[in-house]
């Protein structure tokens, strides 16, 4: 899933957005996407795809054993 998608109405663009993903253990900022697939490394590099805010809801790597994303938050740093 991309950070966002672009929708034109009434000539307002309008941007709807969506999760990113970020993971220490398996991310790239190089690579990543964003993706829960291809996520990035960094909490920075994901906020800086978003571009500005709103930022869409960051997934971070949950520190609790079975536990895969827990939701960044300003606790998390």
């Amino acid at each position: 899933m991309s950070c966002c998608s672009n929708v034109t109405s009434n000539h307002t663009h309008v941007f709807i957005l969506a999760e990113l993903y970020t993971s220490d253990k398996t991310g790239s900022d190089e690579s990543g996407d964003g993706s829960e697939a291809k996520p990035f490394k960094t909490i920075l590099q994901a906020m800086h795809h978003a571009g500005k805010e709103p930022f869409p809801v960051i997934y971070v790597d949950a520190k609790e054993e079975g536990q895969v994303n827990n939701i960044f938050t300003t606790d998390n740093i």
